[in-house]
């Protein structure tokens, strides 16, 4: 996950309103740690997991994707599923931390679901995984327009720790860590049949850890996170699926269970008429032309079903203008990016209500 740490302005200790400029990752790492701080605090008022795992999964699946954001990945010719070999973008890793966003996931849920059936749209669960037996998470998507899915699936390796000794002015002074077992664990998303059950081969998936030349082959690897970033095709109903795939090393001989945080969102990218994956000018012009008439329906930019197009299909318009996806790719590998100089919000937010209103008073005059 990346921060900002560049030309950050910060008080000084040389005076109550002195002040200085300064870059790098000392800046950026406190804003991680502070923001995964501030996630742990809510969760002990709030009677919410503070699980490590849990904690990681919420930030990296509410990360906001920069541009250049993209996966390793390959698509299986013979069944078009998408396969992420390397879950997260080199640089940027799941994107820049986003705290708001963060905020809005791990409230949305209580970690209270099986990992066996429906699911809400956006949330989290902490759970148990075996050889025998996958967990799934059935996700419905009933609105009309394309669907952004995220992600996020973390474990870690099961360790020893002894030694520690709370007590002591130097409490880590003997203490010895021992790596017992390592599992690789896979995350898939499937489209569901009429009965909400994997139909089929995936759609996607983020199988870390697997060689990249043959991304269907496995191969040695000690990835502990699956990040699962893409446009749906369509509404409906589709399923998220935990797989355990084997054990890396085992030294304990411990069951073949893992235990996991998943985190997700499946959202509607409104404003997007055209169906290209981008909310931009395209889109824009098309409710231009359609502003103030009955014309029901998504490709005539009636976005909230309402029978008419008008300042609330806008209003969709404008939250999501050109801001996603940037770099998400759709489960048959083509990729939608933002262009260069996309508004930041609430820039677009003003343009589009100055044009809204050049639309009511071309209307009227008209």
């Amino acid at each position: 996950i990346v921060a900002p740490g560049v030309s950050i302005v910060m008080p000084t200790a040389t005076g109550p309103t002195s002040f200085a400029t300064a870059s790098g990752t000392s800046f950026a790492a406190p804003i991680v740690a502070a923001s995964a701080a501030l996630l742990v605090d809510l969760g002990k008022d709030t009677a919410r997991s503070t699980d490590p795992r849990l904690i990681k999964a919420v930030l990296l699946n509410s990360a906001r994707k920069l541009d250049g954001w993209s996966q390793s990945a390959a698509v299986d010719p013979n069944t078009g599923t998408r396969v992420n070999f390397a879950p997260l973008d080199p640089r940027q890793g799941a994107g820049r931390v986003d705290l708001a966003e963060a905020y809005a996931l791990y409230t949305s849920s209580t970690g209270s679901g099986s990992g066996d059936g429906d699911v809400e749209a956006t949330g989290w669960d902490l759970n148990s995984v075996s050889a025998s037996t996958p967990r799934e998470y059935h996700l419905d998507a009933p609105d009309a327009g394309p669907k952004v899915l995220t992600a996020t699936l973390v474990w870690f390796m099961d360790r020893t720790v002894s030694g520690f000794d709370a007590d002591s002015p130097d409490p880590f002074a003997g203490t010895s860590f021992f790596d017992d077992s390592f599992d690789d664990l896979d995350l898939l998303v499937f489209r569901a049949d009429a009965d909400a059950g994997t139909a089929g081969e995936a759609l996607a998936a983020s199988i870390s850890g697997w060689d990249p030349d043959d991304p269907l082959a496995p191969a040695g690897g000690l990835d502990s996170v699956e990040h699962l970033y893409v446009l749906l095709p369509e509404d409906g109903q589709y399923v998220l699926q935990v797989r355990w795939t084997k054990e890396v090393f085992d030294f304990v001989g411990d069951a073949d269970v893992e235990d996991y945080a998943l985190a997700w969102s499946l959202r509607t990218l409104f404003g997007d008429a055209n169906r290209d994956g981008l909310v931009n000018v395209q889109d824009l012009s098309i409710l231009a032309v359609n502003w103030g008439s009955d014309s029901a329906g998504w490709d005539t930019a009636d976005f909230t079903g309402d029978g008419r197009v008008g300042v609330r299909d806008l209003a969709l318009l404008a939250t999501y203008f050109q801001t996603l996806p940037v770099g998400a790719p759709s489960v048959d590998g083509a990729t939608g990016r933002a262009p260069a100089g996309t508004l930041p919000e609430p820039s677009a937010l003003v343009v589009l209500l100055v044009g809204a209103m050049g639309f009511v008073r071309r209307g009227a005059s008209t």
